[in-house]
């Protein structure tokens, strides 16, 4: 078919289905309650840290200074709390 032929050659993809894309959103809104939970039980300033910098988007700098600590310090917690979090959501 020469239609399919010329969307293969320039790279387009076909839409997923509707009942794809219904499920994978049910999927990531469980994925993300599952992390909310998880980070909701992280300690603080881990937490916070966490959530300030993934979610607002802050810098560590910002976040340093809002909290009144060293960028080494907001680093050390956003790396543990990472790592807090995979060992959480490991399934």
């Amino acid at each position: 078919d020469v239609l399919a032929s010329s969307e293969e050659e320039e790279g387009e993809v076909p839409a997923p289905p509707e009942e794809l894309l219904a499920a994978s959103e049910v999927l990531n809104m469980e994925q993300r309650q599952r992390i909310w939970e998880a980070v909701q039980r992280l300690p603080e300033p881990t937490r916070t840290i966490i959530r300030w910098h993934f979610l607002d988007e802050l810098t560590l700098q910002e976040i340093a200074d809002r909290l009144g600590l060293s960028v080494a310090t907001v680093f050390r917690h956003r790396e543990r709390g990472l790592k807090q979090l995979k060992a959480m959501l490991k399934d």
